[in-house]
C-alpha cells in the first residue's frame, strides 16, 4: 500500500482558516492532517472535545484561545468565534 503524505504536502496561504475536528478526544483518532495543521498553526481556536495533550503539539508562538461550549456553559458565543476567525486571518493575509 502506497501512501501519499509527508509534511511537505501542507502549503496554506497567509490568512489561510482551517476547521478541523479533532474526534472525540482520542488522540489515536486525530488524523494526520489534523496534526500537521495543529503544528504549523499561528492561532488555534478549540473547544472541550480537543485532548488537552494534542496541543502540546502547537508551536510554542502559537495564540491558543479556548473557546469551549458545554450544554451548560458558553466561554464565549459563537459570533465572537467567528470574529476571531476573521481578525486573525486578515491580520496574516495583509
Amino acid at each position: 500500500m502506497k501512501f501519499n503524505y509527508n509534511d511537505t504536502n501542507f502549503d496554506f496561504k497567509a490568512g489561510t482558516v482551517i476547521l478541523a475536528g479533532a474526534g472525540p478526544g482520542c488522540l489515536k483518532l486525530t488524523t494526520l492532517k489534523v496534526l500537521q495543521s495543529i503544528k504549523i498553526a499561528d492561532v488555534i481556536i478549540y473547544d472541550a472535545l480537543v485532548n488537552p495533550k494534542l496541543l502540546k503539539n502547537c508551536k510554542k508562538t502559537a495564540k491558543i484561545i479556548f473557546g469551549g461550549k458545554t450544554k451548560n456553559k458558553k466561554a464565549c458565543s459563537q459570533k465572537e468565534i467567528n470574529d476571531w476567525m476573521i481578525t486573525y486571518a486578515q491580520k496574516k493575509a495583509t
